[in-house]
Formats: structure tokens, sequence, C-alpha cells
């Protein structure tokens, strides 16, 4: 849902820079976003064709383009990308309704316990009165699982710490494209 307003951010600087430009008609609207963002490409383009009805921007074609993970190395000035087996953020673990490995079932004393089997990702946990339990096997996965994740964002030329440049919470607008009311063709602003 913080899709609607970002989008609405969008429009108006869009359609600021088209009114700059004497665009009759924007054709074409490129936006950025990062790889780990929180927003959702399919939200972006549903709020952008439903906010830009009746304006200068109805029927712009909308792109939506995914900015990659970047991190510079504190120690040698390196920029790269972190090498992941997957895009998920650490921790993630994506269950979707056919999934039936993991439920969450209640005992005799009514702990509530994430039964799972072999092929799942997902520790073995279960909530009690003072929180969330993880067996110790699991803890030890999960404790792997980290090192290798913290591993993954090293520098791949000298092993120092990265700080993130990119790739997380962005969205912007990179390139509009208009049509202007005394040229037929279409102008880059």
């Amino acid at each position: 849902m913080h899709e609607l307003s970002a989008v609405q951010n969008i429009l108006q600087i869009v359609l600021e820079e088209a009114a700059k430009a004497r665009a009759k008609r924007i054709t074409r609207v490129v936006v950025k976003v990062g790889k780990w963002s929180t927003f959702v490409s399919s939200a972006i383009r549903f709020y952008f064709n439903i906010l830009a009805e009746g304006t200068p921007a109805e029927g712009a074609h909308l792109e939506v383009d995914v900015v990659p993970i970047s991190y510079r190395c504190q120690e040698c000035d390196c920029v790269y990308e972190p090498c992941l087996e997957s895009s998920e953020s650490p921790g993630a673990a994506e269950v979707t309704d056919e999934d039936s490995f993991a439920r969450w079932q209640p005992d005799a004393a009514n702990k509530f316990t994430l039964n799972t089997d072999a092929t799942s990702s997902l520790p073995t946990m279960s909530i009690c009165d003072s929180g969330f339990q993880i067996s110790d096997e699991s803890q030890e996965e999960m404790m792997d699982l980290q090192q290798t994740w913290r591993d993954s964002f090293l520098c791949p030329v000298c092993g120092g710490a990265g700080k993130l440049l990119r790739g997380l919470e962005e969205l912007y607008v990179d390139y509009i494209e208009v049509e202007n009311a005394d040229q037929p063709s279409s102008q880059d602003i």
C-alpha cells in the first residue's frame, strides 16, 4: 500500500518535468527500484495507471527497472555485488499456499510448534510463554547460515567489510519520454 504515495510523488515529478518541456503527452516513463526494495513492481504499475488517468501521462508506457545490490569496500574502495545464491534477504523464507511442509500446530501443553520436514529450510521452532524457542540443531544451522550470509558481503578483492551503496530502498524516475505540441516526434527529458 505504501506504493500509492510513492507513485503519487513519481507522477507529480513526471508531470512537472513534462510541463517544463511543454509536453503535450507523456509516452514513456522509466523508474528504478532497488532489488531489495519493499516496493512491488506490479503495484507501482497499477497505481501509476490509475493515477495517470486524465493527465498527460495517461496511457504512458511505464517501465520498472531493478537497481542491483552493490557494496563499496571500506578497505580498498572496490565496488562489488554480494555473491548470493538467491535474491532473498537474510532469513527470508518463501512459503506459498501450496507448501505443506510448515504448519503451526498446538501440542498438549498448548504450545505451538512449527513442524518441518527434511526438505524445509525453516528452523524447528516453538512458541511458549517466554517467546520463541528454537531447537539446538536449528540454532546451529541458523548460525552456519548467518556466517555464510556475512561472508557473501565481504569484498572479493581484499576480504574487507562492505558498505551498502544501492539496491535497497531506491525508487526514482530515471527517464521520461514525451511528445511536444510543436514537434510530432518524441523527445527525451
